[in-house]
């Protein structure tokens, strides 16, 4: 059985993913947070994770259609 944690496994290739549906909650999060008069800070910091969980699925989107196109 090959390894989930490994390069190419299951893990390694849900894990863009899970962090995307992970920071969509922590930006709702920060706006209420925001809403209800805490700091600009929460979200913010949300919105920079938010963006980078984009950019880690636009990776790996982007290198799985590059080894799909034929050469």
């Amino acid at each position: 059985m090959k390894n989930p944690f490994a390069s190419g496994g299951l893990l390694d290739k849900a894990m863009p993913y899970i962090s995307f549906v992970v920071s969509i909650y922590l930006l709702v999060q920060g706006v209420r947070l925001y809403l209800r008069g805490s700091t600009i800070l929460w979200a913010l910091a949300a919105g920079v994770v938010f963006f980078s969980a984009c950019f880690g699925m636009y990776r790996q989107l982007r290198q799985w259609r590059l080894a799909r196109e034929p050469k």
